[in-house]
């Protein structure tokens, strides 16, 4: 990471998607060479460096994120003082967290809060490039009923692509919600016992992950096609 140059981006656009969810659209001078699922550095104080996966791209310098604000750290506060026109230092794009092609014969998504964030991107790849045929299935955990972001988004994905279903699981719901409610790791648990032809990529807060992989691998889902950020 020392060897590389910082590059510098500049805030197009910003949308508050869903309570403490952000949307940032970014313009470099440079074209931005990525691979769906992986990240950028960002410099968000003197000496301070957040990671922050990429979320989309429409056109070569041009680039998304996704952010939450609400952990406060000093990453939450940079992004929440981010106006259109401000400039931001990065490195990267770095990462091996993108899709392989394994064999599997379903693939399930699992993330909480923003990190949905790879998945958008590899979502749009494998469904809309790739072309895969075999089913897709995501599991979005928010905390919230106010937290839901990208309903209407994941919906025109299920209505174009047949292989694709997405669940949204609230774990403190409003009196009033009637979708799914809990845990995404309960509720893959109860939807599918026999996870031996699965491959599975994990993203999102450490309890979901580290409880997920070994809920996971219960259900028979092998290691070696479990795949997270930290590998």
């Amino acid at each position: 990471m020392a060897s590389q140059k910082w590059q510098s981006a500049t805030v197009l656009n910003h949308f508050n998607l869903a309570s403490t969810f952000h949307y940032f659209i970014l313009e470099t001078e440079q074209a931005i060479n990525f691979l769906p699922g992986q990240y950028l550095s960002v410099k968000v104080s003197e000496g301070g460096i957040r990671d922050y996966s990429i979320a989309g791209s429409d056109i070569p310098n041009k680039f998304s994120f996704l952010i939450n604000t609400a952990p406060g750290g000093v990453g939450s506060k940079y992004f929440e003082n981010l106006k259109v026109g401000d400039e931001i230092s990065y490195l990267g794009p770095f990462g091996n967290f993108t899709f392989r092609e394994d064999g599997a014969e379903h693939v399930l998504f699992l993330a909480t809060g923003a990190g949905f964030t790879p998945f958008k991107v590899i979502l749009e790849d494998i469904l809309q490039k790739r072309h895969l045929k075999i089913p897709v299935t995501l599991y979005l955990g928010l905390t919230f009923t106010s937290d839901i972001f990208f309903e209407d988004y994941l919906e025109i994905l299920k209505q174009q692509y047949p292989n694709f279903d997405y669940k949204i699981v609230i774990w403190k719901p409003d009196p009033g919600w009637q979708g799914l409610t809990g845990f995404i790791t309960d509720r893959i648990k109860s939807d599918f016992p026999n996870l031996k032809d699965f491959s599975a990529y994990l993203c999102g807060n450490k309890i979901m992950v580290e409880n997920g992989i070994v809920m996971l691998q219960s259900q028979g889902l092998p290691k070696e096609k479990i795949y997270t950020e930290k590998q």
